[in-house]
């Protein structure tokens, strides 16, 4: 597969990676439905049998299917890495910056842009596993010289830092354009960690890993047994000393797998915590009045999110006018210093009548 695709010419590769790129995001959005309807007729004994074999059926060919389309992502990726020019990794890498032109122009509400965001962290991790991939290759065809992944490692770098440029100037634009404040993406992180949170649940519909990769649009299947088969490709595991390496490598997965759902835990409960505190803070009465009046002499901005009925960016009511986290934050501040010089107005019922004359 490899030169085959290496025979190609730049041109004709560069379309082929943009057509890749699309297939995988198209992929990723109706694979997760496959599964979802694999698990419905699994696990619902009003299912018949038949309906499973056909769901189990097209979830293994979807999953063949895009396994492969990795795969040739992989490949042209490493083509490009290879490519005595590398020109064709210069004009991937500008593909990145076409991506603003299409972007900051466009009218986005808060829950577009969360969407985004989301899509963006998803393709970050697609991509670091892409390079994961082409390094591997790449050190197994000059047995493992560090000399060699010194010199892959400036080109290694700029692809990474020009995707997080790339995605920092777009959301700076987009933010910019449709008056959205910055504080927006800290009702974005309250989101997730609600998904985090409640997908522990005991009486989760699902794995408490899936209620967070659907969130990001994200399909781990394909991605893994793509890793396996190039793992199995390039280590030889007749060898009596490469035997034991798969058994300690599942190990150390596992324990980083848990200490990482710790940490992630750790982190949601913390801003699930962080949120109730402002909740209560925002139910007052003052912060209420006060808050009206401020919003009253600002100018008109973007789709907010309620404060008081939190759960989801995507599915807020236009009716809901209350009060986001970025609204509270944004004038925390000035609502403290006005709460400690007001005095509360002693009630009339706790005065004495012999004050009165």
């Amino acid at each position: 597969m490899y030169h085959q695709v290496r025979g190609q010419g730049v041109i004709k590769l560069y379309i082929f990676y943009n057509m890749l790129e699309v297939a995988d995001k198209l992929f990723s959005s109706f694979g997760q439905d496959i599964f979802d309807a694999l698990f419905w007729s699994s696990t619902h004994s009003s299912s018949s049998f038949v309906w499973m074999f056909v769901h189990l059926f097209i979830a293994i060919i979807y999953t063949w299917l895009h396994t492969i389309l990795v795969l040739l992502q992989a490949t042209t990726l490493n083509v490009a890495f290879n490519s005595h020019t590398q020109a064709l990794l210069a004009i991937m890498m500008s593909n990145n910056f076409v991506e603003l032109k299409g972007s900051v122009f466009k009218k986005f509400a808060k829950a577009n842009l969360f969407q985004m965001s989301c899509s963006d962290v998803r393709e970050r991790f697609h991509i670091f596993t892409l390079l994961t991939v082409v390094v591997v290759r790449n050190m197994m065809a000059v047995n493992w010289k560090f000399e060699h992944f010194m010199e892959m490692l400036p080109d290694l770098a700029l692809v990474i830092i020009a995707e997080i440029i790339v995605d920092w100037l777009k959301h700076a634009f987009i933010t910019k354009f449709n008056e959205i404040a910055a504080e927006v993406y800290q009702d974005f992180t309250i989101t997730i960690a609600f998904d985090v949170v409640r997908s522990r649940d005991e009486k989760a519909f699902s794995d408490y890993s899936d209620q967070v990769s659907r969130r990001m649009g994200f399909t781990p299947i394909p991605l893994t047994i793509m890793l396996i088969r190039v793992i199995t490709q390039t280590f030889d595991f007749t060898i009596t000393s490469v035997q034991a390496i798969p058994g300690i490598t599942w190990m150390l997965l596992l324990s980083l797998k848990i200490i990482n759902g710790m940490v992630v835990l750790g982190k949601a409960c913390g801003h699930v915590k962080r949120y109730r505190d402002l909740q209560e803070k925002t139910e007052c009465e003052i912060f209420r009045k006060r808050m009206l009046m401020m919003k009253s002499k600002s100018a008109p901005n973007s789709p907010r999110i309620s404060l008081i009925d939190f759960s989801d960016v995507l599915h807020q009511t236009a009716a809901n006018k209350g009060f986001t986290v970025s609204d509270l934050m944004s004038h925390w501040d000035e609502l403290n210093c006005s709460l400690e010089t007001t005095p509360t107005p002693e009630p009339r019922r706790t005065k004495s009548l012999a004050i009165f004359k």
